[in-house]
C-alpha cells in the first residue's frame, strides 16, 4: 500500500470530512464579478509565482476566493504581523 493510500485510509477512519462548495469547478466567473480592489490585486498577481506584500486590511480570504473563481488559479495568503504575503 502506497503512502497516499495509507493517508486516505487514515482520513477516512478519523471521522473528519474534507469538502468544497463546488463553486467555480468547470465554470469560471466573469472578470466583471470582481470589485475594484480585487481587480487591482489580480493585476499585482498576474503571473504564476508572483508575490506581493500588502497590508492585512487590503485583502481577505474572500478576495482570494473571488480571484480563484475568475482565473481558476490557486492563491495563498501568509501573514506576519501587519503584512500579508499573497502568492
Amino acid at each position: 500500500m502506497g503512502e497516499l493510500e495509507k493517508s486516505a485510509d487514515l482520513i477516512k477512519g478519523s471521522g473528519h470530512t474534507i469538502s468544497t462548495s463546488g463553486e467555480g469547478f468547470g465554470k469560471l466567473k466573469s472578470m466583471s464579478s470582481l470589485n475594484k480592489r480585487q481587480h487591482e490585486l489580480l493585476e499585482l498577481l498576474n503571473e504564476p509565482g508572483t508575490t506581493t506584500i500588502i497590508s492585512k486590511k487590503s485583502v481577505s480570504m474572500n478576495d482570494l476566493r473571488q480571484l480563484t473563481g475568475v482565473t481558476g488559479d490557486e492563491f495563498n495568503m501568509f501573514t506576519q504581523r501587519r503584512s500579508t504575503i499573497n502568492i
